[in-house]
């Protein structure tokens, strides 16, 4: 896109169109400085640097501008902006002329004879050579005959790229658009001082002095109409959007590899606001009307998904509204809470043939409200999710099928068939898992899960959703005939679609992939335990599948997640420090006696995690009351599940992620892991070292990868 100038003349709906432009540019295109003092402190050298210029200044900063940045501006029939502007400063006690107006000039009247005469005409008028100033000051070397004023000031106005006015604001922002070669906005409300029946009449006096003191600017508006007129007739509807999708797809291409987007830089596309800096980071937030595009130069193929990364949403509604639509097709999608917010997945069909590029459309509603009489950037816009990131994952089903060699000869890698029979440590954590495992920092966890046999997550679930599950566990649990629990519900996720959010907890799956390669589900089930439970003995989850003495390798990871209070009186989960590497099942003497036992003390919404050969039990709880949590185990994907994983509801199944654990999908097929090389396909799941892999034997620890400088 071209870079830009917006002259923001005050009171002129001005904002609607700062508000498109910004959410054209990054954050670090756009120049900072507003004001006429801003503006010189910057300094020619560096507003060189940026491509956006927002002006609330007269003309004369176009001077400190790089030569050549084509200017946009917007007039408002001038009556209209006088009341705007009048009442705006009654009603906004910290604008800096409220005391001075209130106290002096109290009436509309009394404003119009303050106030500086054709105040648009001198702001337009002012020369790029002079010094700049402020909005509400005239300029000095505009003091000239209304002839003069009117020549210079209407000079400005053709030699501007765009020329708008506040009555036509569709046509003038689409204009713009066109000008700097961004996407047509689909939808743009007016915001600030939209075009309305005036909230003042002015008197018949008031008209006459406004009349006298303002012929330039009532003359300026007419040519800014007649311009408006000239360039729409030149660059009708159609040409603008023909040019714009002209100049897309001649960079479109199939999508032949994953594409990340950052959608807090330049992106082709419309609705969205300007970049905001958060506490979780820099995210583009979705407003305008709840309604804004991305368009991508490729085309898709057969089975394209898509994740978008949401660091905040303004309401669950927002959420429960939102639409995404590709070329105009609707899609479903699923939603996964993790650290970094909300993932959004979706499933996105092919692309026709003849489809220009890609458009990929959000539309929602349920933003924060706008207070009635609030003024400012932020009014009408409802601003309802906060995006950072976009990634398209072409994947084929039958790409491994495609890729493997004629014959029936078996696939060699660096000369040699050997290297799926290679021994493989104990522990090998893969470069992405790596990366997760930072993000969520949980290494001092997995050291802890190798050391001991066990870890804890403090408090990794928010206490609104553990309050949920916890109700929705206590609804769904019946009688049960194992006697260390009251009742138990098995699989809840099969009848509460919150289980299939807690199952794919980010924190749960990075710990399981770390101990099983990728985790697969073998069992989910809530339980409930109070005074009349027994307290269970020593055991461990490895005896389910496999005699002892257990393998170097650990097939299971067990993962509780606290519901309420854990502790010796509660009837907390207790474990024997480094058992595990035991490789054996406790002695019944041990499992009865409890000997060498440490319960940690956890409270609601923590993640107890453990490994398939820790020997683990449960206290007798002495507390009244009950003690409810929700147990997942994961497995290696060779071992046979303990529940019906596959009885799920396919209305459930929505992602890949889901479909992988629960067992639906190959998991050689997950995630597009077709390679020609076999060991890299199997290396998730069979612990094979891979380059920029950690890992250890037995025993050990995994030594933490050090951060690239």
């Amino acid at each position: 896109m071209l870079p830009v100038c917006f002259l923001h003349i005050p009171k002129t709906s001005g904002t609607s169109v700062a508000l498109y432009l910004h959410g054209q540019f990054s954050a670090p295109e756009a120049c900072p400085a507003r004001t006429a003092d801003e503006y010189e402190a910057l300094g020619v050298a560096r507003l060189a640097e940026f491509r956006l210029f927002h002006a609330e200044t007269s003309a004369a900063v176009l001077g400190l501008l790089p030569a050549g940045t084509p200017v946009v501006t917007l007039l408002r029939e001038p009556m209209a902006r006088a009341v705007s502007y009048w009442s705006y400063i009654q009603r906004l006690p910290e604008h800096r002329l409220h005391e001075q107006f209130q106290r002096e000039h109290g009436t509309f009247e009394a404003f119009l004879a303050a106030s500086p005469t054709n105040p648009v005409a001198r702001l337009l008028a002012a020369p790029a050579d002079g010094a700049v100033t402020s909005t509400w000051e005239p300029h000095p070397e505009t003091d000239c005959s209304e002839d003069e004023l009117f020549e210079r000031a209407r000079a400005r106005l053709e030699a501007c790229a765009a020329v708008g006015v506040t009555e036509r604001h569709d046509d003038t922002v689409a204009l713009v658009a066109h000008v700097i070669g961004a996407a047509p906005p689909a939808r743009l409300p007016v915001t600030n001082a939209a075009p309305r029946p005036l909230r003042y009449v002015p008197t018949d006096a008031e008209q006459s002095l406004f009349t006298r003191h303002n012929a330039v600017d009532i003359a300026l508006h007419r040519c800014a109409i007649e311009m408006l007129d000239r360039q729409l007739q030149l660059t009708d509807a159609r040409v603008r959007g023909a040019a714009y999708e002209s100049r897309i797809a001649s960079r479109t291409a199939p999508l032949a590899g994953r594409l990340v987007v950052d959608l807090c830089g330049p992106l082709s596309g419309s609705g969205w606001l300007r970049v905001v800096e958060t506490e979780l980071g820099p995210m583009r937030p979705l407003g305008l009307g709840g309604e804004a595009t991305i368009d991508l130069p490729v085309r898709l193929g057969r089975f394209t998904k898509l994740e978008l990364t949401c660091p905040a949403v303004s309401s669950a509604e927002a959420l429960e509204q939102l639409r995404i639509e590709v070329d105009g097709t609707q899609v479903p999608f699923g939603l996964r809470p993790d650290p970094c917010g909300v993932t959004i997945h979706a499933a996105l069909p092919a692309s026709s043939p003849d489809a220009p590029f890609t458009r990929i459309a959000f539309r929602t509603s349920g933003g924060v409200p706008v207070p009635d009489g609030h003024t400012g950037a932020r009014s009408n816009l409802d601003a309802t999710l906060g995006v950072s990131r976009l990634e398209l994952i072409p994947y084929d089903a039958q790409s491994i099928r495609a890729s493997a060699p004629r014959g029936g000869r078996a696939t060699k890698v660096g000369g040699s068939s050997q290297v799926l029979w290679q021994s493989s440590p104990t522990w090998t954590i893969a470069p992405d898992l790596q990366r997760t495992l930072d993000a969520l920092d949980l290494w001092d966890n997995v050291e802890q899960l190798q050391r001991d046999g066990y870890t804890v997550v403090p408090e990794a679930i928010p206490p609104e959703i553990v309050r949920r599950a916890r109700e929705s566990i206590v609804r769904l649990a019946t009688g049960t005939n194992h006697r260390t629990r009251r009742a138990d519900v098995l699989m809840p996720l099969r009848v509460d679609p919150q289980f299939v959010d807690l199952l794919l907890h980010p924190v749960q799956l990075a710990l399981g992939d770390v101990v099983c390669g990728k985790g697969l589900l073998d069992a989910q089930s809530g339980y409930i335990r109070d005074r009349t439970s027994n307290p269970q003995g020593l055991h461990c989850e490895n005896a389910v599948w496999m005699p002892a003495p257990y393998p170097d390798h650990h097939w299971v990871c067990s993962v509780m997640l606290t519901l309420d209070a854990f502790d010796v009186t509660n009837g907390g989960t207790c474990f024997v420090p480094g058992s595990h590497l035991t490789r054996r099942d406790p002695t019944e003497e041990e499992s009865l006696t409890l000997t060498g036992v440490v319960t940690p003390e956890v409270p609601p919404g923590s993640l107890i995690v453990w490994l398939g050969g820790t020997w683990h039990g449960a206290h007798q709880r002495t507390n009244a009351g009950e003690r409810v949590s929700v147990l997942t185990i994961l497995t290696r994907p060779s071992l046979r599940p303990t529940q019906n994983v596959r009885g799920v509801p396919d209305a459930l199944l929505v992602s890949d992620e889901l479909r992988l654990r629960l067992r639906r999908s190959d998991p050689f097929d997950h995630d597009g892991r077709h390679m020609e090389d076999p060991s890299a396909m199997l290396g998730w799941i069979r612990n094979l070292p891979v380059d920029g892999a950690v890992s250890c034997g037995w025993g050990e620890t995994t030594p933490r990868p050090v951060p690239a400088l």
